[in-house]
């Protein structure tokens, strides 16, 4: 495995662990920036691990998970007594990073208060826990990430531009799967290898169609998409080689879309036209439906209704003599 923790070899990611051995040893603060599931939080811990702060913590937050007033207590500490609940000082995430890294996940979603004590931090690296009047000071790096756009948000007016000066110092950008697909052997035989571990089995191989499927897919969710599938596959498949029927949570790009159901037929059917406009009765034209797309009709929806000059010039049917 990569020193990095970063897997492949695509100009993309050979690219990045360039930028990552330059922005490693300077102690500044880096912006992680990539779509959920690129890999944000490795990247953290490879720039943890280059810097001259690696024997000290890496401390990690969700910026995300937590509410407003519960951020600030895990990023800063609280006094006993600062809020119902708080029966004893603790220390918080800043304290704890201090001589190391603290890495800021999904910073894009945290408040306007929440951006302004941070900004104060990055300034001066002080702070005071939530209901305390100690000024605390610290020696921390600070790693932000997102999967936002931050630059719109600044725009816009919702996230801080002097937070985000300081956060994007050096700003490291994470290429999604999708732009990446020759990484996919190396990642697929990667993640089959730890569910092997995991599961003390041997390592399950890709088939050559399989490998095939999974390059034609988009990869939405990216390398934590792909880990997810191969996980379930290599747990569920009954034979160590995998076939593209094995590879679980993906579209069967195989299967022929089936005809619409009755009442999304009917719905589309015209079933009041002016006069002026009418359905061509042949196999094209325009709103003609091929004859298999409302099989599931009855018969008397599915004739058409005869005009009043058949209906008088049709002999009637005798009676039925059941």
């Amino acid at each position: 495995m990569e020193p990095t923790g970063l897997i492949g070899d695509s100009a993309a990611m050979r690219e990045l662990r360039r930028r990552i051995h330059r922005v490693a040893p300077q102690d500044v603060t880096v912006l992680i920036q990539g779509e959920s599931g690129t890999g944000k939080e490795r990247v953290a811990e490879a720039l943890h691990r280059g810097s001259r702060r690696r024997e000290g913590p890496l401390v990690k937050v969700n910026c995300a998970a937590l509410a407003e007033g519960v951020l600030l207590s895990e990023l800063f500490g609280h006094e006993r007594g600062a809020f119902t609940g708080a029966d004893r000082r603790r220390r918080g995430r800043f304290e704890i990073a201090d001589g190391g890294t603290i890495f800021l996940d999904e910073i894009g979603d945290v408040s306007p208060a929440t951006q302004a004590s941070l900004l104060r931090v990055l300034q001066e690296r002080s702070f005071e826990r939530v209901g305390g009047n100690e000024t605390l000071r610290v020696d921390v790096r600070v790693l932000a990430a997102t999967n936002r756009d931050l630059d719109a948000m600044v725009a816009a007016r919702t996230f801080r531009e002097d937070l985000y000066f300081r956060l994007s110092s050096l700003t490291i950008k994470l290429p999604p799967l999708r732009e990446r697909r020759d990484d996919l052997p190396a990642l697929a035989a990667w993640f089959l290898e730890r569910a092997a571990v995991e599961s003390g089995t041997r390592p399950r191989r890709l088939t050559t169609a399989a490998l095939r499927r999974l390059t034609e897919h988009g990869w939405p969710g990216n390398v934590r998409e792909l880990e997810n599938v191969l996980r379930a596959s290599a747990l569920l498949a009954e034979t160590e080689d995998l076939s593209p029927e094995d590879l679980q949570g993906l579209p069967d790009v195989t299967r022929v879309t089936s005809p619409p159901a009755i009442p999304a037929c009917r719905r589309l059917h015209p079933r009041r036209r002016s006069t002026r406009s009418t359905w061509s009765t042949g196999a094209s034209g325009p709103g003609a439906w091929p004859s298999s797309t409302c099989a599931g009709r009855s018969s008397a929806a599915a004739s058409p209704r005869p005009s009043r000059r058949q209906e008088e010039t049709s002999p009637a049917l005798p009676p039925s003599s059941g």
